[in-house]
C-alpha cells in the first residue's frame, strides 16, 4: 500500500463504503488488540476495500485469483529492536462481509472488525493453516472482538 504510518501510528484506509462503521472505530479495535497482545505503540495500516481489489492483492501476492474476506501483509524486520515497530498491513473486504452476513446472518460492521482482529493476529503470528491452530486463533479473534481478552 502507499500510504505507510509512522512508526507507531495505526493509519485506516477506505476505499469503499464502510457499511456504518466508522474509521475510528476500526481504528480503536487496533489498538485495544495491540495493547492486549502487549504489542501497544507498534504501527499498523488497515485498508478496507472492495472484491475487486482484494482479489487482485490475492492474485498479485498469494497466487490465488479470487476475492477473500482478509489479507495481512508482514513488514519484516527492523533496525531499531527497542521502538515501537510496524507490524504490516491488513486488506479487508467490506463487500464479502456484507455478502457473508446477508447469507449467514450477523451485523456487517461487527464483521469488518471481525476482518480486522483476523488481520491482525496475523500479523502478531497467529495462523490457521492446521485444524489446532484455527481453533486457537478463532478462540483468541473472539475473545478480543467481545472485549473480555486479559
Amino acid at each position: 500500500m502507499s500510504t505507510k504510518p509512522l512508526v507507531g501510528e495505526v493509519a485506516v484506509l477506505a476505499e469503499t463504503t464502510l457499511e456504518g462503521v466508522a474509521l475510528r472505530t476500526i481504528r480503536s479495535t487496533v489498538r485495544r488488540v495491540l495493547e492486549r497482545e502487549r504489542v501497544a505503540g507498534a504501527g499498523v495500516t488497515v485498508l478496507v476495500t472492495d472484491n475487486q481489489r482484494i482479489r487482485k492483492l490475492h492474485r498479485k501476492f498469494l497466487k490465488k485469483n479470487s476475492a477473500t474476506d482478509v489479507l495481512a501483509f508482514e513488514a519484516g524486520e527492523t533496525l531499531m529492536p527497542d521502538a515501537a515497530r510496524y507490524l504490516g498491513d491488513v486488506v479487508v473486504s467490506a463487500q464479502m462481509a456484507g455478502a457473508y452476513c446477508r447469507k449467514n446472518g450477523g451485523d456487517v460492521r461487527e464483521e469488518i472488525l471481525r476482518y480486522v482482529v483476523h488481520g491482525l493476529l496475523h500479523l502478531l503470528g497467529y495462523d490457521d493453516l492446521t485444524a489446532d491452530q484455527k481453533v486457537k486463533m478463532i478462540r483468541r479473534q473472539e475473545q478480543l472482538l467481545k472485549g473480555s481478552a486479559k
